[in-house]
């Protein structure tokens, strides 16, 4: 008996030591403020969006030099709101970056691409990203508020009377988490690009590539962060976007490693209203607009041209 007992004694104290503290670790650590990367500090030479850096580069320059003029609103729970805006037409589009990214990596190409169209052009800075304002980052769940935030404050501040919303990966799940809270009658459209459906199921991924043992781990993760930030990471985007009557345009990179394209596949079909889904052959995570050249340009005219 004594023996058994030190036997599950020394199991607990594992269990403790190799499960549960890393699990509660990755999970803080995944919610933390964290730094992004800015066009300078992209490694381009070692990722996917080695083919792209001229445009990038280019693309960054040409839209730093247009007007513009830094914006600010406050989110429901009382987070301070930051936000770059580029005056032009009353059609407007808002741009929501990715987990560790900045909007200029992630949009620079494609906010001249609407600019050029004649859009008003917001670049949001996410919560807790790079020195603004949040606890905590809530991979879609929290900044689905601030999307909402977002939309009141250009009708209120600009002449602008229909707004596309447009996020990749976290920031797809963003507007896809606020989809069945947003004004109708203000957002025409949603572009959803290489956005995973469930934060947990994210996670999960992370946990497979690094050889940890997901079953033990993702359970003490998803309560971690519950207990932290009031947010359950297994909700699925699915739900929220199948109760809007709000048009959907899918983007998704066929060789997407970090959210494969049949979970945005999956996620398509279970959403009952207009919709496209555009899958992109060769495109890595984020890429889908720089990869897909005129095929995402004109399928981005269309959706437009529908929806205004």
């Amino acid at each position: 008996m004594e023996y058994f007992l030190w036997a599950v004694g020394a199991a607990v104290v594992l269990y403790l030591l190799f499960i549960i503290l890393p699990a509660v670790i990755s999970a803080l650590v995944l919610v933390a403020p964290q730094k992004t990367v800015s066009p300078e500090m992209v490694d381009y030479d070692g990722s996917y969006y080695g083919e792209f850096r001229e445009r990038m580069i280019s693309s960054v320059e040409k839209l730093s030099a247009r007007r513009h003029e830094t914006v600010h609103t406050r989110s429901s729970d009382g987070t301070n709101l930051t936000a770059d805006l580029y005056p032009n037409g009353r059609r407007a589009v808002l741009f929501f970056h990715g987990f560790r990214a900045d909007p200029m990596t992630n949009f620079a190409a494609q906010a001249l691409f609407f600019h050029d169209l004649g859009f008003t052009v917001l670049l949001v800075r996410q919560r807790a990203h790079d020195g603004e304002a949040g606890r905590f980052v809530g991979m879609g769940l929290l900044e689905k508020e601030d999307v909402r935030a977002w939309c009141d404050w250009m009708r209120a501040h600009t002449e602008t009377d229909g707004a596309i919303l447009y996020g990749v990966s976290m920031g797809a799940a963003s507007i896809g988490f606020a989809a069945d809270m947003l004004p109708t009658d203000y957002v025409k459209g949603l572009v959803l690009d290489c956005g995973f459906s469930r934060p947990s199921e994210q996670m999960r991924r992370e946990c497979v590539k690094r050889h940890l043992p997901t079953a033990l781990f993702m359970p003490v993760v998803v309560a971690t962060v519950k207990l932290t930030v009031g947010v359950d990471l297994r909700r699925d985007v699915a739900e929220t976007l199948s109760r809007t009557t709000i048009p959907l345009l899918f983007l998704h990179g066929k060789e997407d490693e970090s959210v494969p394209w049949q979970e945005c596949a999956t996620v398509y079909e279970r959403c009952p209203g207009p919709k496209r889904l555009l899958l992109v052959e060769k495109a890595g995570h984020t890429v889908s607009f720089l990869k897909g050249g005129p095929t995402v340009e004109e399928t981005l005219r269309a959706f437009i041209n529908d929806i205004f």
